[in-house]
């Protein structure tokens, strides 16, 4: 799944730029279910595609939106340990610096946007499992939240955003 950049993460570590292959995250923070055996995934229905992933466009939340996410959930997402995510939101590899602006420019404007599903900087939204899965504007996501959401074209859309298979 990292290799495709999707994930179910609270805190995709991808981002963080870690270095970390799928077999050292198996013990993370993922919102997934297998059977018995771990064999096979049972259910992957919370899930977000990052925007450095192989998948098709349609699928892909945008850098606002992730953005949006990791300072949503700053404290848990360790937002101000990673200078190459500072600098890349910020401009600055200085975490004072970045802190600074963060509190003074755009804070307030996130608690005013997310007050109602949740407190900006906790693991999560009030009642979701991710500020990643709030803030996921891919085409496909948005798409289930259409008033007239057909479940045929959906499904037609979806089979043509995937890869073959090999």
């Amino acid at each position: 799944m990292i290799e495709w950049g999707v994930s179910s993460e609270q805190n995709p570590e991808s981002l963080f730029g870690t270095g970390l292959v799928e077999e050292d995250l198996v013990d993370g923070n993922w919102n997934i279910q297998c059977t018995a055996t771990k064999t096979h995934l049972i259910d992957f229905s919370h899930f977000f595609v990052l925007n450095h992933s192989k998948l098709s466009p349609n699928w892909k939340m945008s850098e606002e939106a992730i953005n949006y996410a990791l300072k949503a959930g700053y404290k848990y997402n360790s937002l101000f340990k990673s200078e190459a995510l500072l600098e890349k939101i910020f401009g600055t590899r200085d975490k004072e610096e970045a802190m600074k602006k963060f509190i003074d420019d755009e804070l307030p404007l996130l608690e005013t946007k997310y007050k109602d599903i949740g407190k900006v900087g906790l693991v999560k939204p009030s009642y979701s499992w991710s500020w990643f899965l709030e803030t996921d504007d891919g085409l496909i996501s948005k798409m289930s939240f259409e008033k007239d959401f057909d479940w045929f074209k959906a499904i037609q859309f979806v089979d043509s955003s995937l890869p073959a298979i090999e």
